[in-house]
């Protein structure tokens, strides 16, 4: 028999299962947003900031505080939290990379 008169096998469809991505749970505050001026704020009167005179940008070695991303944290065992997540790779007062969870507003949760 000739094999170009043959049906090729049909295949089905491959399953596509949707992996769980660290994008499900974050979420990006919109800089024209209230809460943006709110963590910004919390962040540079945060303790760690005390004695610096540039407190919201910690300027060291062109190394400032970047907003991440804000995220749900678990504490204990059943209080969730939104948190606005920040990082320092070269803190000035530490001399090293801080990171730092400032909780999200009342109004930025309802």
């Amino acid at each position: 028999m000739c094999s170009a008169l043959t049906k090729p096998k049909q295949f089905s469809e491959p399953v596509r299962i949707k992996q769980p991505s660290i994008f499900d749970v974050l979420d990006i505050v919109n800089p024209l947003d209230k809460e943006w001026d709110y963590m910004w704020s919390k962040l540079e009167s945060h303790r760690i900031n005390l004695g610096l005179s540039d407190k919201l940008s910690a300027c060291n070695f062109g190394e400032v505080w970047q907003y991440l991303y804000t995220e749900e944290r678990s504490y204990f065992v059943f209080w969730k939290r939104q948190c606005h997540v920040f990082r320092h790779r070269f803190h000035p007062n530490t001399n090293g990379h801080e990171t730092l969870y400032i909780p999200a507003s009342k109004s930025y949760l309802a």
